[in-house]
């Protein structure tokens, strides 16, 4: 009888930590996954914004701006027109064929720069303010966090978002270098076409996000 009382005890004791035991699994458990969805709803609702606040029409529409600027040698035959224009018109239309080559061609170059530096100014503000990944690229070991059925849409747009900010960074250069290897009108057609690529992909993303 005691023997019975014993193995009892026992076997109630052992009943009670597992229960207390599976109970502190499910609770650690719950919090784990509470945690995670308040994580992947933070992440969500911060891409969302992200995405909503880029303003690829301004991209759009500087892009045309880019590509009507012309390229380096255009700029600088409508320099050299301008300036012989304007002293025909003082009476001195000689005074630009009486200089050296070397200095028609340096007040030449630097007009071409000229004309061209508040579009790479205006290129550059546009990128950081309309088309910032910061939250994207804070957040990349988070990613997998999301529980959306086409993430690598969302990673797919990203991407792209990375491609036109290299070509911009590539006009900066471009530009930077004096335009010697490439003058910044040959970046117009593919920061257009990536650009057309990330409007078109826009609301389906933010869509997906919003599930």
């Amino acid at each position: 009888m005691v023997a019975e009382s014993a193995i009892w005890i026992g076997g109630s004791s052992l009943v009670g930590a597992t229960i207390g035991a599976l109970a502190s699994l499910g609770g650690t458990y719950w919090l784990h996954n509470r945690q995670q969805a308040a994580e992947e709803q933070r992440l969500r609702q911060a891409l969302i914004a992200e995405i909503d606040s880029m303003d690829i029409a301004a991209l759009d529409a500087f892009a045309e701006k880019l590509e009507a600027l012309g390229s380096k040698e255009d700029r600088e035959n409508n320099i050299q027109t301008g300036v012989r224009e304007g002293l025909r018109q003082a009476g001195d239309e000689d005074l630009f064929e009486d200089l050296s080559e070397e200095r028609k061609k340096k007040i030449l170059h630097e007009g071409a720069g000229m004309l061209a530096r508040p579009y790479v100014t205006e290129l550059d503000e546009l990128s950081e303010i309309d088309l910032s990944s910061n939250v994207y690229d804070s957040n990349l070991d988070k990613i997998g966090v999301l529980d959306v059925s086409d993430i690598d849409e969302v990673i797919t747009y990203y991407n792209d978002v990375h491609k036109v900010q290299r070509t911009v960074a590539s006009v900066t250069e471009a530009f930077e270098s004096g335009e010697q290897k490439r003058d910044i009108a040959q970046f117009s057609g593919r920061l257009k076409r990536q650009i057309d690529g990330l409007n078109a992909q826009k609301e389906d993303v933010l869509e997906i996000l919003r599930k």
